[in-house]
C-alpha cells in the first residue's frame, strides 16, 4: 500500500495494491511518513474506503479525536453484529464527527430535540437498540451522558448506511406518522400509550402506507364501500379521524386511499383507540 497524502500522524490518503485510493487512520500511520513508502497496516489501522465526498472525510478526520473514532467504531461493530451484514466504512468516521458535535454541544449547554424521537423509536426497532446502546458507550468510556434526543439522530446515521433506506426517507417516514398520530390523539382526546403493542402495530401500518405513497402505489380494492360503512357505523367515532387523515394526504402528498386502505387504517385506529390512555 502507497501513501500519496499526509493527513496527520495518524492518517493518511493511501493506494492499494489494486489500484483503491483509501483513507487509513491509526496510532503513527502519518507519522515521518514520505510521499511514495510503501505502509504497513497493523491490527490498529483501519481502512476507510471512500468513494465519494473524499476531501470532506479527509477534514473530518483531521479534527476527531482518535478515541472518538474508536467508540464509532464499536458502535459499528456491534451495528454489524445486529444485522449480520457488513455496514459502510464511512459510518465510522461520520458517527465519530456526530458524536464529537454533539459532545461539544453539551459543553456549551445546548439541546437540539428530536421531535421524531418516539417515531423512529417504533419504526426503527433495530436502530434505535443500537442507539440506546451507543450512548451507553459513550457514558462508560467518556463519563458523560447524552441526551436522549442523540438516540434518534444516532438511529438515523444507521438507517443512512443501509442500502434500502436514508435519513431523508427515514425523517419523512416518521414527520408523516408523527401528524397521522396527531390527527387521532386530537380527534379522540387521547395521548397514545407509547411504546405499546396496538401503537407499534398502527406505527408499522402507517410505515408501510408512506412507503406504498411514496411509490404511488395502492392497495387493490377487495373490501367493498358496504363493508367499511358498516364498520364505521358500529365505530362512528373513527369518520372523522379517517377523512381527517385521507385529506391530510391528499393536500399533502397528493395521495388518496382506496377503501381498502381506510378500512385497515379504520381496525389499527380504533384497536389503538380501544387500548388508548392519559385522557385528556
Amino acid at each position: 500500500m502507497l501513501v500519496i497524502k499526509i493527513l496527520n500522524n495518524n492518517a493518511a490518503f493511501c493506494v492499494t495494491d489494486d489500484g483503491e485510493e483509501v483513507i487509513v487512520s491509526g496510532p503513527g500511520v502519518g507519522y515521518n511518513r514520505k510521499i511514495g513508502s510503501q505502509l504497513k497496516l497493523n491490527k490498529e489501522s483501519k481502512i476507510y474506503r471512500v468513494k465519494s465526498d473524499k476531501e470532506q472525510i479527509s477534514d473530518a478526520l483531521l479534527n476527531i479525536p482518535t478515541e472518538l473514532l474508536e467508540i464509532s467504531q464499536e458502535i459499528v461493530e456491534y451495528a454489524e453484529n445486529m444485522f449480520d451484514k457488513k455496514i459502510s466504512d464511512i459510518l465510522v468516521v461520520v458517527l465519530a464527527d456526530h458524536i464529537m458535535s454533539a459532545l461539544q454541544r453539551q459543553q456549551n449547554h445546548l439541546v437540539v430535540p428530536n421531535l421524531l424521537l418516539e417515531e423512529i423509536q417504533a419504526l426503527y426497532e433495530k436502530e434505535f437498540l443500537i442507539g440506546e446502546w451507543a450512548i451507553g458507550l459513550i457514558k462508560e468510556r467518556l463519563n458523560l451522558v447524552l441526551p436522549r434526543d442523540e438516540i434518534g439522530y444516532i438511529a438515523l446515521h444507521i438507517l443512512n448506511s443501509g442500502e434500502n433506506i436514508n435519513s431523508a426517507e427515514a425523517v419523512q417516514t416518521s414527520e408523516v406518522v408523527a401528524e397521522i398520530i396527531e390527527i387521532i390523539e386530537k380527534n379522540h382526546h387521547y395521548r397514545l400509550e407509547k411504546p405499546s403493542t396496538q401503537y407499534n402495530r398502527l406505527v408499522t401500518h402507517l410505515k408501510f402506507l408512506v412507503q406504498r405513497l411514496n411509490k404511488q402505489e395502492q392497495f387493490i380494492e377487495k373490501t367493498s364501500n358496504s363493508t367499511y360503512e358498516f364498520f364505521l357505523k358500529e365505530n362512528p367515532s373513527l369518520e372523522e379521524t379517517i377523512n381527517e387523515i385521507c385529506h391530510f394526504l391528499v393536500t399533502n402528498y397528493k395521495y388518496k386511499l382506496t377503501t381498502e386502505e381506510k378500512f385497515y387504517l379504520s381496525i389499527h385506529v380504533n384497536k389503538v383507540i380501544e387500548k388508548g390512555s392519559n385522557h385528556f
